[in-house]
């Protein structure tokens, strides 16, 4: 449990924006992980089960309650130190920018964005965690790349794009 806790948990709130809501559905996965221990195959990792469970109770929680704007910053966004004051501060209003606009977007469109960008997984490792053929994984991450770039650029009053193209 210790070795998944800490990495679920970001997902579950990631997905859903909701603590309260993540912390519930963490529990009910490892409630979820003790009733099936004996239907799971000991060479089969429990890291993609337990993920697979936690993105789909996720989705379906935002999808129950609809789709919700972001009113508080992310609690596990990656910091890099920057020395200069005026510089975190225009990181810190992109960041906001980007997390906002991700709260937005479709549950599915969320899952993949936060699981490769904010907790490193590659396309594999999603795709055994959602159970989806990787080529799936990678026209759902390139389809809400690019509904996330729309959103941004859009959002540009001053015609000149805030996000660059390799910030995505």
């Amino acid at each position: 449990m210790a070795a998944h806790h800490l990495r679920i948990l970001k997902i579950a709130f990631g997905i859903t924006r909701d603590y309260q809501a993540a912390e519930d559905i963490v529990a009910e996965a490892f409630v979820a992980l003790y009733r099936h221990a004996g239907e799971l195959e000991s060479s089969q990792p429990v890291g993609p089960w337990i993920t697979r469970v936690v993105v789909n109770a996720s989705i379906s929680v935002v999808r129950k309650k609809g789709r919700e704007s972001l009113a508080r910053p992310a609690l596990f966004w990656k910091n890099d130190p920057a020395p200069d004051p005026a510089e975190v501060a225009a990181q810190n209003d992109t960041r906001q920018r980007i997390l906002h606009e991700i709260g937005q977007l479709p549950a599915r469109d969320r899952a993949v964005l936060i699981s490769h960008y904010f907790h490193d997984c590659d396309v594999d490792t999603m795709a055994a965690s959602l159970g989806l053929p990787t080529g799936t994984v990678k026209s759902r991450l390139a389809r809400a790349r690019k509904r996330l770039r729309a959103r941004l650029m859009a959002q540009s009053f001053t015609g000149v794009p805030v996000i660059q193209r390799g910030d995505l």
